[in-house]
Order: C-alpha cells, then structure tokens, then sequence
C-alpha cells in the first residue's frame, strides 16, 4: 500500500463512484474528478473539500472536460456551457470566460 485516501479517521475509507483524471498539485495535494464532484485530498490522503459547485452561475458548472495546473492555480475546461474557469487550489474563482465556439471533447 503506497497511499490511502479517506475523508474520515480510523477505518473508514472515502467511497468513489468513477474516479478519474487523478493529478497533483504542485502543493503535493491530490485532485480527482468523480461522479459530479471535483475532490482535494492532502499529500497524505486525507479529504479536504469537493469545488465543483454545481449550476450555471460564476465558478459554476455542470461537469469539467479537464484541468491542469498552472503554478498555484487551477485552469478548468467545463461544461455545458463551454468556459475556461480558473481559481486557486482551494477553488477561490480568480477568472471565468466562456468559449464562443464549441470546442467538443477535446
């Protein structure tokens, strides 16, 4: 076993649906995609926070094509509505545009 994450103490584990697209952080913390949710664990496994806020509104969205990180910030392709959201680790928005031509799945 090279790492656990959990979002509790003791033995209780952190229950995923489809996890995918899992990266680090600069600051070593851990960010996966899963089943509408955006989810930070610390370098050593432990939950720190959903970001995905779900809607239409600023720093808000549906689902996310992708993410990378750009030194201590986030850039985030999301969708439905095709915008580029950027915030900080902890998900703070410092930016927000929307694409004005469908870009698909790339």
């Amino acid at each position: 076993k090279v790492l656990e994450i959990s979002d509790e103490g003791g033995d209780k584990g952190f229950y995923f649906k489809r996890p995918a697209n899992i990266k680090i952080a600069p600051d070593g913390s851990i960010f996966l995609i899963d089943e509408n949710q955006f989810l930070r664990f610390d370098k050593a496994g432990k939950f720190l926070n959903n970001q995905q806020k779900k809607g239409a509104g600023p720093s808000e969205y549906a689902f996310i094509y992708n993410y990378e990180f750009l030194g201590d910030k986030i850039i985030l392709l999301a969708g439905p509505t095709q915008k580029v959201i950027e915030t900080d680790l902890n998900g703070k928005l410092l930016k927000e545009y929307r694409l004005e031509k469908n870009i698909g799945f790339l």
